[in-house]
């Protein structure tokens, strides 16, 4: 039989993630968007020189031409380029000649897209390969809340919220924090971090990465708990994902984003302030765990725990991001579970 207490505890994590929810703007797509509403073209100004005329091969001509029409059907602007093909006697090249060009135009006809202006800035030494524990920010997976004696990390249950401890909060805080941290051990290099998905509707990982942290600050800072920023910038570049009532509203994905390394950094400083929040602010003021508080809707710690939930929903996400990635700029993380044994079952229960 269900509990009173167990019912008002589900009822309390349905309540979070409800609101973390509603925390942000990253969402998932619904029957009113197409969902295949790519942007692999896009309108930045491209730093590579405008080619007049190229060598193409018979095979990829429609191709070619399918690709301008589909250009010159979307380009908003005048100046869409028009171009002409004509084979050569031998029968297996054409000359493709542009009239004149667009960004758009520019970027679909090279192999450089704007996003790449991220890469090449020095972080990817230490992003290639198994991360050590200098990775985490907070607490390793070895000695983190929720690791097994095999040092695998599990996930920890939410804590009751009618008797919060300051013990329970960090701890549960730890969890959720080194989780999200050693998913993203699993990208391999820089280039992951940055390459936006190719159906263009969640901005690249970078994102993510920044911005469970971010929101932490923003919500508590809302909530009177923390007083100023850690920092502005990444507390706006990193605060809103995208708007389900924008999809046209990627241009992020084109942006120069902070490296790698210096959302660690940002990483770090937000994890020192929020652990000094759950030991020393008031309003969790426990008593030495002798006097466990009520988080609720009114309490300003229910920012905080919006923010674990937060953090939660965005293991989903970003996992599914993660099998959309390319498979070699993918890495198992140390200390991750190991699969269910129902993957190796290669027999399908359909069949059966």
């Amino acid at each position: 039989m269900i509990s009173a207490a167990m019912l008002s505890r589900r009822s309390a994590s349905s309540s979070l993630r409800m609101a973390a929810n509603r925390a942000t703007s990253t969402i998932r797509p619904t029957g009113r968007h197409h969902p295949m509403r790519l942007r692999s073209i896009t309108t930045r100004q491209h730093p590579l020189p405008i080619p007049v005329h190229r060598k193409i091969h018979r095979e990829n001509a429609s191709a070619a031409l399918g690709t301008n029409a589909i250009i010159n059907k979307r380009s908003k602007s005048s100046g869409a380029a028009a171009a002409s093909m004509e084979f050569d006697d031998d029968d297996t090249t054409a000359t493709t000649t542009y009239v004149s060009s667009t960004d758009d135009d520019l970027a679909a006809r090279t192999r450089q897209e704007a996003w790449m202006v991220n890469l090449n800035r020095g972080d990817n030494g230490w992003l290639t390969g198994p991360r050590s524990n200098e990775w985490y920010t907070g607490k390793s997976p070895k000695h983190c809340p929720g690791a097994d004696s095999h040092g695998v990390l599990r996930s920890l249950p939410l804590p009751n919220l009618s008797n919060v401890t300051r013990q329970a909060a960090l701890e549960y805080f730890d969890n959720s924090w080194t989780l999200f941290e050693m998913l993203f051990a699993g990208l391999k290099g820089e280039e992951p971090f940055y390459r936006p998905p190719v159906h263009g509707l969640r901005h690249p990982q970078i994102f993510y990465y920044g911005h469970t942290p971010c929101l932490y600050i923003n919500k508590l800072r809302v909530a009177g708990v923390l007083e100023k920023p850690v920092n502005a910038y990444f507390e706006s570049i990193f605060e809103v994902g995208v708007d389900e009532m924008l999809w046209d509203d990627m241009h992020k994905n084109d942006m120069v984003w902070p490296k790698v390394s210096e959302v660690y950094e940002y990483r770090k400083d937000v994890y020192d302030t929020i652990v000094d929040a759950i030991k020393t602010h008031p309003c969790l003021d426990d008593k030495g765990g002798a006097e466990p508080v009520t988080v609720n809707q009114d309490h300003p710690m229910w920012a905080l725990f919006m923010g674990f939930e937060h953090e939660r929903i965005h293991l989903e996400t970003s996992s599914v991001l993660f099998r959309e990635t390319p498979i070699e700029l993918v890495q198992t993380p140390a200390h991750f579970p190991t699969l269910h044994p129902s993957v190796y079952n290669t027999t399908s229960k359909a069949t059966q």
